[in-house]
């Protein structure tokens, strides 16, 4: 093996190790911010929760600002530059572009506040707001610094910084509300704390990320790279499409917190039963994280894969490589998403007390499928540099989510917010899907692959809806442990009636596939 081999060699096995960190980092940090709802809301309450989730999509948007799409976009350009010299001089161009942004939106925020509190039907909610916008401070640090680890092929700061930068926030969240639970605090004033828990988890991700700089020799270089024009240009554009497909279902989260209750009082309610109805609602979001986690994991691991044979122009591998992806990640989408609806009784009841708004909840799961979809669709289509109708679907998408989440929540009540929402996923969805071309529609969609899931879907959610009616009859009481049981037997059950469903449609061509997926792996490891 010549020298040039052995090093690109060598630089494939950083890449693939990386990616496996990184990967790793984000799915623990995932089900950390996924699975702490549930305590947290057993403690505060239903109305503790819906003041909690009103500002949450502020802090899901900055975070996914300073994790995942800023330092994706900026790991990008750094690989680009053809030494570490000229990545150390794009770094400090970054941060001061970030810094000058970064301040005018803190200005911004903390003098509208008040305004916007007053948006989403709550004044109160105000201190909340300031609080969170703090993260702005702290942002382009975290994301220029993590940017400039991945694009130099160092994923273990990044990969650090976030776990432990979740895991901190999540105990102090936890901490804050057993406090407000035996203390009876104010619930604003929770609300404010648990912000406030953003800004210190990152004041110790930052610290982290100066630990590791100690080696990097930096010291303040001003020679710019590239124009701060074009640095702006590229930012907005690429940076801002990989920020929003990142915080796609958090934008429509957001969309529910300026809509949802002003509406619900429109549609007759008092404003402790609307605060007490959103708070319910709120209860599908770590049950649609959970589901997009899983179901878009299995997909990343693909799309390095991907972007190599496209590159190299192997077509009919690429294609049959994202159809597997594809059928993979959607098989256990549809599973998912099904199963919670269907068990969303014993589920609700498990997780958070009581049955209140079964229906609603069931509905809004439904966006795992379309969310999905969405995200796996516009990742291929980012490996292969085409991503000009992004904009297009996702700008559609929202106006299309704003105009029905109020026409539907004033007329069937907290169920608007559930159906505009998976209604504008669709809609995403359908745009993505008809603005493709026809290498990405027979690469992404085989023929009646999603006909066959559909119905596999419906046979296993009538199949565990009959089954559980029946055996919940066993429990006189709604109990907790009476759920937890019920799930018990229930799961397998699903998935065995899932899988022999797979098999009699024939969804999947067992052996082929197999060999697929282990030529793949094989591939990834030698090189």
């Amino acid at each position: 093996m010549s020298k040039i081999e052995h090093k690109k060699a060598i630089l494939n096995h950083q890449a693939l190790n990386g990616a496996l960190v990184l990967s790793g980092a984000a799915l623990i940090s995932k089900i950390l911010s996924a699975v702490y709802r549930v305590p947290f809301q057993n403690l505060v309450g239903n109305v503790g929760f819906y003041i909690y989730q009103q500002v949450y999509p502020i802090y899901g948007i900055l975070m996914t600002l300073a994790l995942t799409g800023l330092p994706v976009f900026i790991s990008k350009i750094m690989a680009e530059q053809p030494n570490q010299i000229s990545r150390k001089r794009l770094y400090w161009q970054l941060l001061i572009l970030l810094s000058l942004i970064s301040g005018i939106a803190l200005i911004v925020v903390q003098l509208l506040a008040p305004w916007l509190s007053f948006k989403m039907g709550d004044p109160n909610l105000s201190k909340m707001i300031r609080a969170v916008s703090l993260l702005l401070i702290l942002m382009p640090f975290l994301s220029t610094s993590r940017g400039f680890f991945q694009g130099s092929l160092k994923m273990h700061p990044t990969a650090i910084s976030q776990v432990l930068e979740q895991i901190f926030r999540v105990i102090m969240i936890i901490l804050v509300a057993m406090a407000a639970h035996f203390h009876h605090w104010n619930l604003y004033r929770m609300g404010k704390d648990t912000m406030l828990a953003a800004f210190f988890a990152g004041i110790l991700a930052s610290i982290v990320l100066l630990y590791y700089f100690k080696s990097e020799s930096f010291s303040f270089e001003y020679y710019p790279e590239i124009s701060y024009p074009t640095l702006f240009k590229r930012l907005l554009n690429e940076g801002g499409i990989l920020c929003v497909l990142a915080s796609l279902v958090v934008l429509m989260q957001l969309v529910d917190s300026f809509t949802i209750k002003k509406n619900l009082l429109i549609y007759g309610m008092t404003n402790f039963d609307a605060q007490n109805a959103k708070g319910i609602y709120d209860r599908a979001q770590p049950l649609v994280q959970l589901g997009l986690v899983i179901g878009t994991g299995f997909a990343t691991g693909f799309i390095p894969s991907l972007v190599k044979n496209y590159r190299k122009k192997f077509f009919d591998t690429f294609k049959n490589n994202a159809r597997m992806m594809v059928q993979v990640s959607m098989t256990l989408t549809f599973a998912i998403a099904m199963g919670i609806i269907s068990l969303i009784h014993p589920i609700n009841i498990l997780l958070f007390k009581n049955a209140a708004d079964d229906d609603s909840i069931g509905v809004y799961c439904l966006s795992i499928v379309f969310a999905t979809m969405i995200v796996i669709h516009n990742s291929v289509l980012q490996s292969l540099n085409r991503s000009a109708n992004t904009w297009i679907s996702i700008t559609i998408g929202m106006i299309v989510k704003i105009i029905l989440v109020s026409w539907f929540v004033r007329r069937v009540g907290i169920m608007g917010g559930s159906l505009s929402t998976v209604i504008a996923l669709f809609t995403i969805w359908v745009i993505n899907y008809l603005c493709a071309s026809d290498f990405i529609k027979q690469s992404l969609y085989p023929k009646l692959f999603f006909l066959k899931i559909i119905l596999i879907s419906i046979g296993e959610g009538i199949g565990l809806f009959l089954l559980q009616r029946e055996i919940s009859k066993l429990f006189l009481m709604p109990s907790r442990f009476g759920s937890l049981i019920l799930m018990l037997m229930m799961v397998p059950i699903g998935i065995i009636i899932f899988i022999g469903l797979c098999f009699i449609f024939k969804i999947f061509k067992a052996q082929d596939q197999l060999k697929q997926m282990l030529k793949m792996f094989r591939s990834k490891i030698t090189k």
